[in-house]
């Protein structure tokens, strides 16, 4: 009997410890399982936390090249009204110029147009000794001009705004730069074979004619002289001169006056636009 109940009670004994070994098996299975979960969950958080950081640092960006996008914009537009107020001061300073020879054109025109009436007397066909003795004006008529130099300053500055752009699209500067050029070259090359023509004829009477002096002098009494001045060969070099002075020269001048008046209207109305 003591036999049989010791075996009992050590039977019961190990179930119990059976029984004990279960919960703690059972205990660090589910400790097992909450790190588990555990870790998920923080996975999902810090996945949470990088997709809002991203779209936060996206954002951010977008902000900051707005930022750069509008700062260009102003520093260019700040840019072009310098630039536009420079050259408003530049047309005004080639509208002054423009103004000045204007009414220094005129001018020399009208003196042109003396000339012109003069050139039609000692270019006919009934020019005479007495001629001459009546208009004593001839005598000097191709020895002497009336120089015009156009205005630089408004122009050079113009001139040299277009040189320091890589393109030029405004056609106002494009017509000004275009005919002051134009003009420019036709005006002072045409005075050059004035000028030239001035001297050789000079010359011809220093080298040929004794009666020169007294021509320089005043004293237009001596009868070669007459002779020569009322000569086919004297006439061929009035009809020479007066196509460089009345042909080329007036005419250039008449245009550039035209041009002018254009162009300050010109000028004009984009001041007032502005």
């Amino acid at each position: 009997m003591r036999c049989g109940l010791g075996g009992f009670q050590e039977a019961k004994v190990a179930n119990i410890r059976l029984g004990m070994g279960d919960l703690g098996n059972a205990k660090n299975n589910y400790i097992r399982w909450m790190k588990v979960l555990s870790k998920q969950r923080m996975g999902s958080i810090t996945g949470k936390r990088l997709r809002n950081y991203a779209l936060y640092a996206l954002g951010e960006i977008i902000l900051v090249v707005i930022g750069i996008l509008i700062a260009v914009s102003i520093n260019n537009w700040n840019e072009d009204s310098k630039q536009e107020e420079v050259l408003q001061g530049y047309l005004k300073a080639y509208k002054t110029d423009l103004e000045t020879d204007t009414l220094i054109v005129g001018r020399t025109l009208q003196m042109f147009d003396v000339k012109a009436e003069q050139f039609e007397l000692f270019l006919s066909d009934s020019v005479t000794a007495q001629t001459y003795q009546e208009h004593p004006e001839g005598f000097g008529l191709i020895l002497s001009y009336v120089p015009f130099e156009m205005q630089q300053k408004g122009f050079t500055l113009l001139s040299n705004y277009t040189n320091e752009k890589e393109e030029v699209t405004d056609s106002l500067l494009i017509d000004i730069i275009a005919n002051h050029s134009f003009h420019l070259d036709a005006i002072t090359s045409t005075q050059k074979m004035i000028k030239e023509d001035i001297r050789e004829t000079m010359n011809y009477f220093k080298n040929n004619e004794p009666w020169v002096a007294d021509l320089l002098q005043g004293d237009v009494s001596n009868p070669e002289m007459i002779a020569y001045f009322t000569s086919k060969q004297h006439k061929g070099r009035v009809a020479i001169h007066e196509m460089l002075v009345i042909g080329n020269m007036a005419a250039f001048l008449n245009s550039y006056k035209s041009k002018a008046i254009q162009t300050i209207a010109a000028i004009e109305e984009r001041l007032q636009e502005e």
